[in-house]
């Protein structure tokens, strides 16, 4: 959800290797690196048990409670004094993102409510040519040839893999679609936000969204959940139910957390490796704990789509390398020089 964030970013000390310094860096990219992967599978996995064991269907009333968790953390540490607040956003640019992140949030869920969590996974990659497209007719930008075949090839991967699923829900997969419509226009408005007010990081962006966008998100309750069926809900373990519920507002919460400090401390090309890693856990995750059916057009179709994303990822990064090496642009300069315009080029899609 919050990916977004690495276009968020504050200087970058260059590491002093054999120094103390450097040895702190390093374990501290490790460690939000670590964080992020866990928070991004384990959030995931736990809606899914919420809904599938415990059925709990009522994914927009529990991205509700995410967001109001995240705002009540953002604003505890503002107070606090752990978070600055001397950078505000206008409201006309909360608004904005909050509602596209409400649509993508609450539609994702039901989107993991409704199919299984490979599924899930693959329709969240298809926000990669989404987003692209949606830069060519809104932005103008303009692909490789390499983008485009790998594009292709995942677009290709997605429909294998989504037309072999014996478990697909047709309303699930348009709810996919929508969210992944909403994350690639989220995308775009972030981009558009940190191109005019770059001196608001990626909290003190969390902090001015996450009220307006749990507000956005509570009118979906009356919609796609069923407010009495909600009222009247009951469990044989409620107590586990509560625990899980916490769980992945914690999760959300260590998710935005760990992704903003991913991005101050580490290259573009780690935060694909990331995305990456997660991709294929996420797939492993959902077949062996609960128990997707394997049947070979599927796995066809996701070994296509992931080596798809690998191909974008390299056609993506080869402008960008190809300026570094001549001295143009380079990934690991601080951020009052060219670095944030090499981070322009890269939104939401590539998560």
């Amino acid at each position: 959800f919050f990916e977004d964030q690495r276009c968020f970013v504050v200087p970058e000390t260059p590491p002093v290797f054999g120094s103390a310094l450097s040895l702190e860096m390093n374990l501290g990219e490790v460690g939000s690196i670590a964080l992020n992967l866990s928070c991004s599978i384990g959030v995931i996995l736990s809606n899914k048990f919420l809904f599938e064991r415990f059925a709990f269907g009522f994914p927009a009333m529990l991205a509700v409670l995410n967001q109001v968790y995240i705002a009540l953390v953002a604003q505890l540490g503002t107070y606090c004094g752990v978070l600055d607040s001397s950078s505000t956003m206008s409201l006309r640019w909360c608004t904005l993102a909050a509602a596209l992140s409400a649509l993508s949030n609450v539609t994702a869920n039901a989107n993991l409510n409704l199919n299984c969590v490979g599924t899930y996974q693959l329709t969240k990659l298809s926000t990669i040519p989404m987003t692209c497209f949606l830069e060519k007719v809104v932005l103008g930008a303009e692909h490789s040839l390499g983008v485009i075949i790998s594009l292709f090839f995942l677009v290709v991967g997605i429909g294998l893999a989504t037309i072999a699923d014996a478990e697909l829900s047709s309303a699930g997969l348009a709810f996919g679609l929508t969210a992944a419509l909403g994350t690639s226009l989220y995308g775009i408005i972030v981009k558009s936000f940190q191109k005019k007010e770059p001196a608001v990081s990626g909290m003190q962006f969390i902090r001015g969204t996450a009220p307006w966008t749990a507000l956005f998100e509570a009118p979906f309750v009356f919609v796609l959940d069923d407010p009495g069926k909600l009222l009247r809900y009951r469990s044989s373990s409620p107590r586990v139910v509560i625990v899980l519920v916490l769980v992945t507002c914690l999760l959300s919460w260590g998710l935005c957390y760990s992704y903003v400090v991913v991005v101050e401390r580490t290259s573009p090309l780690t935060l694909q490796v990331l995305g990456h890693v997660k991709t294929l856990l996420i797939f492993v995750f959902g077949f062996f704990l609960f128990r997707s059916p394997l049947v070979p057009k599927n796995v066809l179709g996701i070994s296509v789509a992931f080596l798809a994303v690998m191909g974008y990822t390299y056609a993506k990064h080869q402008p960008a390398s190809a300026l570094a090496g001549s001295g143009s642009i380079s990934l690991t300069t601080p951020l009052n020089t060219p670095r944030r315009e090499a981070k322009e080029g890269r939104t939401h899609e590539e998560a």
